[in-house]
């Protein structure tokens, strides 16, 4: 990457901070990763130790970093903040984070019936024939990396191959606004899984590697399925927590 200079006259502070952002949204220092120290940061960027200080405190102030005492400061993951109990969007996330989604539509097709065995019995009481899905791959991306891979079966019954394009924007939006879908109840089912080949592959992970899976299962009001879906996420982009209440 090439070394961006700082230009003198102007807030010093400023650009050292969007340097350092940009290094750590590009992958240049990757999550987990050691940051260049206050000596070393002043050193590359030819700043005094002072302001090489104060950034790193304004990085670790915005969630970029954690400081570790005796050890170093360590580049965090880019925790969605998702809360559990409730749908987001990623689009709008990256959004409100000040990062650019992207999305790729990798197929689109009729669901066959080895699509509906690799998981949708597991969220169906009932045989489902695959003649009533839309099969959907799609790749999630942040700042031009790829973190999510998405496996949806679509009811026919609310969706079409016609919808594809629309599938390249917000799956939310489309459901929800578009389609106006009224969501009754989204179970789902989270664990850690020794990646899949083809999921690595998207993802620039190791075959044999872990990540994160979620499945699920959508209904709407009347209880008809709305879709079945398997995600599964970079774990060194995301991270989820659950907040639970201690009664007294």
């Amino acid at each position: 990457m090439k070394k961006k200079a700082i230009v003198r006259g102007e807030q010093i502070n400023g650009q050292l901070f969007a340097i350092m952002v940009e290094r750590i949204k590009s992958g240049k220092y990757p999550p987990m990763t050691r940051l260049p120290s206050e000596h070393e940061m002043a050193r590359m960027f030819d700043v005094s130790h002072n302001t090489a200080n104060k950034v790193i405190k304004q990085l670790e102030s915005a969630g970029y970093v954690s400081m570790r005492r005796g050890i170093g400061t360590f580049v965090n993951t880019l925790s969605t903040g998702y809360d559990l109990k409730f749908i987001q969007s990623f689009r709008d996330w990256c959004v409100s984070q000040g990062h650019t989604p992207q999305t790729e539509v990798l197929v689109c097709r009729e669901a066959q019936d080895t699509d509906v065995q690799e998981f949708i019995f597991l969220f169906s009481s009932e045989p489902v024939s695959p003649g009533n899905f839309i099969y959907l791959e799609r790749l999630r991306c942040l700042d031009g990396r790829p973190v999510i891979l998405e496996k949806r079966f679509l009811s026919r019954d609310f969706f079409s191959l016609k919808d594809r394009e629309a599938l390249a924007g917000s799956y939310m939006e489309l459901t929800r606004m578009i389609k106006r879908i009224k969501i009754h109840e989204s179970r789902r089912k989270l664990k850690v899984v020794t990646t899949p080949s083809s999921v690595a592959a998207h993802l620039d992970l190791k075959s044999g590697s872990k990540t994160i899976e979620i499945t699920g299962k959508t209904t709407d009001e009347s209880g008809a399925v709305v879709d079945f879906d398997n995600l599964y996420y970079h774990p060194d982009h995301f991270e989820f927590v659950y907040t639970v209440g201690v009664q007294a």
